[in-house]
């Protein structure tokens, strides 16, 4: 038996950059960044936002000094972590202030209950128009003092900070509560 002949070589192409005009791209913002912690683990952590699996890694794969093994998603941003340090518990001080702690948080919960409540009662309201705001008491104006276009919305404020949170009008102006003017 004979062996095939092997084929030759290709002869060597010359590669040329090309001479195509590409589009521009919008500037990218350099990335950054940013130290959080301590903190203990809960639902939202800072910087990593609700991703769970980011939360994860950080308090159960990672040891101190490791990055993660992947780029996570985090509330809509891309993230790379790092864990940089990792504290035990401690009980003893812990037991110190368990009283305090606990009636802090029980508090913390009933606070989210009823505020959780109310905007869901609130929606469901101005969704089926039966809750309105009146316009005679509430005016927006711009820093000139110029009435602005209506922006309230019923219910907006449960979504900046809390039924008693948020407040003012928008961009800098006023916002009037009460009586109206007599030529109005």
């Amino acid at each position: 038996p004979t062996m095939p002949a092997v084929p030759p070589a290709p002869a060597a192409v010359s590669l040329t950059p090309s001479t195509d005009k590409l589009p521009a791209f919008a500037p990218i913002e350099a990335p950054k960044v940013t130290k959080n912690g301590p903190t203990p683990k809960q639902p939202k952590l800072p910087g990593v936002g609700t991703s769970k699996a980011a939360s994860d890694a950080l308090f159960d794969e990672l040891t101190p000094g490791m990055l993660g093994k992947t780029i996570y998603v985090a509330d809509g941003n891309f993230v790379l972590v790092q864990l940089t340090e990792k504290q035990a518990a401690k009980m003893d001080e812990f037991d110190k202030d368990a009283d305090h702690l606990v009636a802090e948080l029980r508090q913390r919960r009933s606070s989210a209950l009823v505020e959780d409540w109310l905007r869901i009662k609130c929606e469901t309201l101005a969704k089926g128009s039966r809750i309105a705001w009146n316009k005679a008491l509430l005016r927006e104006t711009d820093k000139d003092g110029k009435p602005l276009a209506d922006t309230y919305k019923p219910c907006q404020s449960f979504h900046r900070g809390g039924a008693l949170g948020g407040g003012g009008g928008g961009g800098g102006g006023a916002v009037d509560v009460g009586a109206p003017d007599a030529d109005e």
